[in-house]
């Protein structure tokens, strides 16, 4: 299990079961409502072990053999006993400043972006760091130190408290490593959200530069599909007049067509009674002359046969 971030500053005390502070009374409520569990009343094995890995805290063998036989304790107690133990990490615990990377984004900063935690909240967080190197003074040797460290696969041992501006000969307060790690931990966070921000604010530009141009070309689109549209239409109705002329000339010429053709119309029937009036004429001429070449056929027998009847 991890260990628990908490909020107010929690140090260590004697043997005693002291009452928690509000803030932590409240975390606890939360986290028994989630789990329904009653906060007030006792719960069994199981339940305070899933509440406690709900909460991030951290259980030694010491308070789980402090349980009673059936395996129950009052809840309160219990997490009052976890939060007051001073036992080294476990063996399975992350390094020191892992752990201590968990614990700082609850501590109070002042204006200058540097921790404000107490000398009491810093001493007990050191000491439940480091107690592994700790011997009861809150001081460690140098050497100590880097060893825990490469043991733990820290690199870089020697440059990382020189970053931190201590020395590299003697010994070093638990507390003040403890504090310098959470400032230097505080401006990595600071510098993340920084960049985050910066990040956040390059989308929204982006997102706003895409948008204005996303709008642009909307409005150019629409430019110009309204000239393309006023172009068109100014066709159409070009081409509108265009064939209303034209069926006007159409109309006119038909309508020409139309009148010689019913003048021609009319003069072929004059022509064609004009034509049965000389026919009949013509016939009738002809009867006339049939008529008249018999008659002077009977006057050139009757001249004949006078002339000789005188002979």
């Amino acid at each position: 299990m991890q260990l628990w971030n908490p909020d107010d500053p929690i140090t260590l005390r004697g043997s005693g079961v002291p009452p928690l502070p509000p803030a932590v009374q409240e975390r606890l409520q939360d986290a028994c409502h989630q789990l329904q569990v009653s906060w007030d009343g006792s719960a069994d094995h199981s339940q305070l072990m899933e509440l406690c890995q709900h909460l991030g805290l951290e259980i030694n063998v010491d308070v789980l053999q402090s349980l009673t036989g059936d395996g129950e304790m009052n809840v309160q107690e219990f997490v009052t006993r976890v939060l007051n133990q001073n036992k080294p990490p476990t063996p399975s615990a992350s390094t020191p400043y892992r752990q201590l990377k968990r614990l700082h984004s609850t501590q109070p900063f002042d204006e200058g972006g540097r921790r404000t935690a107490s000398c009491p909240l810093s001493s007990s967080i050191g000491l439940r760091l480091f107690s592994s190197l700790d011997d009861g003074s809150g001081f460690t040797a140098v050497e100590s130190l880097l060893d825990a460290w490469m043991e733990e696969g820290v690199e870089n041992s020697l440059e990382i408290l020189q970053a931190l501006n201590f020395g590299l000969d003697g010994r070093l307060s638990l507390s003040d490593l403890t504090l310098a790690l959470e400032n230097e931990l505080l401006k990595t966070d600071k510098l993340k959200a920084q960049l985050a921000v910066e990040v956040d604010e390059r989308h929204a530009a982006i997102e706003q530069t895409n948008n204005q141009n996303l709008r642009k070309l909307e409005q150019d689109h629409r430019e110009k599909l309204s000239v393309v549209r006023s172009d068109l239409m100014k066709d159409m109705e070009l081409t509108q007049q265009q064939n209303d002329q034209k069926r006007e000339t159409l109309e006119a010429e038909l309508e020409k067509i139309r009148e010689d053709e019913s003048f021609l119309r009319d003069h072929l029937s004059i022509s064609l009674q004009e034509n049965r009036r000389l026919e009949m004429e013509l016939l009738d001429s002809t009867d006339h002359l049939v008529a008249a070449q018999s008659q002077n056929t009977k006057l050139q027998t009757n001249l004949e046969n006078m002339r000789k009847e005188k002979v």
